[in-house]
């Protein structure tokens, strides 16, 4: 996603733009996730898997060619605005869902389990971290 251009600015300026966007959406998403009545179990699970739909248009713009698509319902998909919007929203439900599911799991177990349960979201918190950062740096390795 990283090497799609914006064609507005030039290549590294385009980096800038939707690292920014994700970042500002990031933390626009964990100041929403502050308010505790916009969120349940049943919402976070719907938001967890609507993040899907941006993984696959983050694959679909990176794998696919814009040359080669001959629908012309399917090229608005390679606009500028629907990769930073795509970007944007990501990161908008990364911030809201690591805030909401660092809330939601203590309360959903006995006291007594609520300090283990802390424990283990921030392990999986960084150990998602961590393998992302690894799975990057290897692919761009390997690119």
């Amino acid at each position: 996603m990283l090497k799609k251009e914006i064609k507005f600015c030039k290549f590294a300026w385009g980096l800038v733009f939707y690292m920014l966007s994700f970042n500002v959406s990031d933390t626009l998403g964990k100041q929403i996730a502050g308010n505790r009545n916009l969120f349940n179990k049943k919402i976070t699970t719907i938001v967890f898997f609507i993040r899907f739909t941006f993984i696959f248009v983050y694959f679909y713009l990176a794998i696919v060619d814009e040359a080669n698509v001959n629908n012309v319902y399917i090229k608005w998909i390679f606009n500028d605005w629907v990769a930073l919007l795509n970007t944007f929203l990501f990161g908008l439900t990364n911030g809201f869902l690591t805030n909401a599911y660092f809330v939601l799991g203590p309360e959903m177990v006995k006291d007594e389990l609520k300090e283990t349960t802390g424990f283990i979201l921030v392990l999986g918190l960084l150990s998602g971290i961590f393998i992302g950062s690894m799975g990057a740096l290897l692919f761009s390795m390997v690119v």
